[in-house]
């Protein structure tokens, strides 16, 4: 499925953004007022988590609901403002495309992307894996526990 991310590239979501890495993806729309801030404070805390793996073993990923407002150059700015660093990506594209995305991502529940009713969610996985689902507000450190699982990195019981 082909997006386009914050720098206008034309970019595969299976292959170009998440390839062999972990992803943490969830829904977003730069004009919103309530739940998707939040979720995106969650991914700028991660990132920070992160450190050097960002880019390399994980990937975040913002994928927009409004297509329409949501062109590359808004989400530059957006990106900008969330001093979101490489490994960092926020995509949109097409209608069919995005609604695609988000729901085999499971992120959106119909296949009509005006139904996304700012239910916060995020998916953490890898392709070719399970996917795990956060209703609400994951904490950054609930999130990185689960990335470090994916890599093999979790703590012994």
């Amino acid at each position: 499925m082909n997006l386009n991310d914050q720098d206008g590239n034309v970019v595969n979501f299976k292959n170009d953004i998440i390839g062999n890495r972990v992803a943490v993806i969830i829904p977003f729309y730069t004009t919103c007022p309530s739940s998707y801030p939040i979720l995106i404070f969650v991914l700028s805390r991660l990132q920070a988590l992160l450190g050097e793996r960002l880019n390399t073993d994980v990937v975040l990923v913002s994928v927009t609901v409004d297509p329409k407002t949501d062109t590359p150059l808004r989400l530059k700015a957006y990106a900008r403002q969330q001093k979101a660093r490489p490994g960092w990506f926020f995509l949109t594209g097409d209608r069919e495309n995005l609604t695609k995305v988000l729901v085999g991502s499971h992120l959106l529940l119909s296949d009509n992307l005006d139904n996304h009713n700012h239910i916060p969610i995020t998916v953490v996985g890898r392709n070719g894996d399970a996917w795990r689902q956060f209703h609400g507000f994951p904490t950054p450190e609930q999130l990185l526990e689960e990335v470090e699982k994916y890599l093999g990195l979790e703590k012994p019981a």
